[in-house]
């Protein structure tokens, strides 16, 4: 959960120039997941890491191609799941894009921490 000054720099700075992170926010944790994304009828998983900021949550994917960036105001629901063969969490948020419920699914080890520290944010 704990990140070295030099790795959360790094990672501030990556995620504000990929456009994830607003400035003044700062990261204050970080996870190794992955992104089951819905791809036509199949789920496609994608390595990466989920960070939490102050404000919101970020999936960075390995080559930065598949990246998930949600306020956590912005979560309507997350539900524990399974991801593949491991522990994950579902959440649903509003899209006004698409205009309906968009679902995403990760999964890592120590769900229930990272569920708990995103309820937490939710408040």
């Amino acid at each position: 959960m704990a990140l070295s000054e030099k790795d959360k720099a790094n990672w501030e700075k990556t995620l504000k120039e990929l456009k994830l992170m607003e400035e003044g926010d700062e990261v204050e944790a970080q996870v190794v997941a992955d992104y089951y994304e819905k791809v036509l009828i199949f789920r496609n998983q994608v390595k990466g890491n989920l960070l939490f900021t102050r404000d919101r949550f970020v999936f960075c994917s390995t080559f930065g191609v598949n990246n998930v960036s949600v306020p956590y105001k912005e979560i309507k629901t997350i539900s524990n799941c399974k991801a593949g063969l491991m522990p994950g969490f579902e959440i649903t948020i509003y899209d006004n894009k698409k205009n309906k419920d968009i679902s995403y699914i990760f999964g890592m080890m120590q769900r229930d921490q990272w569920v708990e520290l995103i309820e937490e944010k939710r408040r």
